[in-house]
């Protein structure tokens, strides 16, 4: 007798069309939280010294995947 493999709730098509949208939406309020943010970052960098400025980029670059 063969036993029929079942796709478990996790991999449904629903779940993973909400898993997307999910994602979709995490990304646009991450994307809306930097548009917020950018100006006073912007304001705040402008105040740094060059050996400041040089440490925030490297600690920028090390913070990006």
């Amino acid at each position: 007798m063969r036993h029929s493999r079942r796709v478990g709730p996790a991999a449904s098509p629903n779940n993973v069309r909400s898993a997307a949208e999910s994602e979709s939406q995490f990304r646009g309020a991450m994307l809306t939280a930097a548009k917020l943010v950018e100006p006073a970052l912007d304001e705040f960098y402008a105040t740094l010294s060059s050996e400041q400025k040089a440490h925030f980029n490297t600690l920028r670059q090390l913070a990006s995947p």
